[in-house]
């Protein structure tokens, strides 16, 4: 059986082109819902096409490798069997590297240019072996470790509250459990999102960054744990760069300033 993205799409009108958003490590395509919804309603000229990436929700059963540049070629493949003019991507997080990677493989490819691109709070660059105290990386050993089946899906999310987790976090995680049967299960194909977080940490996108192009912009969340000074001051010395920080915002940028968010994206788009 030939392996292709889930994707949902939202409009607010009748678009000419159409942006691919990709979701974070443990997303999935409806943690952009809503705020899509809201810029389509602000730009009805553009269409959105919300991607669970591979290993996510309802994208499930992608053959290896499991790395950045294979999720990079899932957007190409998808985007052919869509029928769509895409014009841009918008990534968050793990999304945003897979972005830069999709513009990467699109200029291999002799596809014209993305004329909006989108990396919202993304480190682009290698940073080795996820640090043992990483967030990312406690988040999934406590998976590994939680039984493959529940009976509820408040029983995932008390398993996961006792594992150490906020309610917010097991809340959100509780969002990849689904119904299968008369049991619960969660939707990540954990083995493979092992294999995509240490890729994660290896690959290097900053040339996609310091390559002049129109449109590109990086959004930095102002109490964001993901960025050095030098990193800052790099993203600065890209003058070609639409560099937006959100003071108040964490890594979380569309939860924590929304609104912020939402206008610089709009008057941009």
């Amino acid at each position: 059986m030939t392996f292709t993205l889930h994707t949902e799409r939202i409009t607010a009108g009748e678009p000419r082109r159409w942006a691919f958003v990709l979701h974070g490590i443990f997303g999935s395509a409806a943690n952009w819902r809503l705020f899509m919804r809201n810029l389509a309603k602000a730009r009805p000229d553009w269409g959105f096409v919300l991607v669970d990436q591979r290993g996510h929700h309802r994208s499930l059963g992608a053959p290896p490798p499991h790395t950045i540049d294979a999720m990079a070629d899932d957007l190409v493949h998808v985007e052919a069997s869509l029928g769509l003019t895409v014009e841009g991507v918008v990534g968050h997080s793990l999304g945003g590297k897979v972005a830069l990677a999709y513009a990467r493989h699109r200029a291999q490819l002799g596809v014209p240019p993305l004329s909006q691109l989108w990396v919202l709070d993304s480190q682009p660059g290698a940073r080795g072996a996820p640090e043992p105290d990483s967030i990312t990386l406690q988040v999934l050993e406590m998976l590994e470790g939680l039984p493959l089946h529940f009976e509820r899906r408040e029983a995932f999310v008390r398993a996961v509250r006792e594992a150490g987790q906020s309610q917010m976090v097991a809340a959100w995680l509780a969002m990849n459990v689904r119904r299968t049967g008369d049991r619960y299960e969660l939707a990540l194909d954990l083995p493979a999102l092992r294999q995509i977080l240490w890729d994660f940490y290896e690959h290097d996108a900053w040339d996609v960054l310091e390559t002049p192009g129109e449109g590109m912009h990086v959004v930095v969340g102002g109490k964001s744990y993901v960025w050095t000074e030098g990193d800052l001051e790099r993203l600065r010395g890209a003058t070609h760069l639409g560099v937006h920080v959100l003071p108040e915002a964490s890594h979380w940028v569309h939860a924590d300033e929304s609104e912020a968010l939402l206008a610089v994206m709009r008057d941009a788009f």
